[in-house]
């Protein structure tokens, strides 16, 4: 199913970013660069559940959905610079109503 994205970044002075990028530079031979770019396909109190994208896209594990497998972050760590975008081809086995329609809700 094909579903639009806004693709928001960390602020790179959040504790969050430079936590991740710390765990990231621990890995002696990561698959893929790092990049810090994030699509939001969920939220939950304070915080959105957002998956990390990579140079090819998106790693997408096991038959999991969406939200199941994605970091839960702190709105305030996130900026959007309010023109990019992005359409991923999701399974429709890794999502249900709900999660369609936060993702809509959320990236619109």
């Amino acid at each position: 199913m094909n579903l639009n994205f806004r693709v928001v970044k960390l602020n790179e002075e959040s504790r969050t970013f430079n936590r991740l990028k710390s765990v990231y530079d621990r890995i002696s031979k990561p698959r893929d660069k790092f990049t810090n770019e994030f699509i939001i396909v969920g939220e939950e109190d304070e915080n959105y559940k957002a998956l990390q994208l990579n140079e090819t896209g998106l790693n997408l594990i096991g038959d999991f959905k969406l939200d199941f497998i994605s970091l839960t972050i702190p709105k305030k760590d996130f900026w959007w610079d309010g023109t990019l975008y992005t359409v991923f081809d999701i399974p429709k086995e890794r999502l249900n109503v709900d999660l369609i329609d936060n993702i809509i809700r959320l990236n619109s």
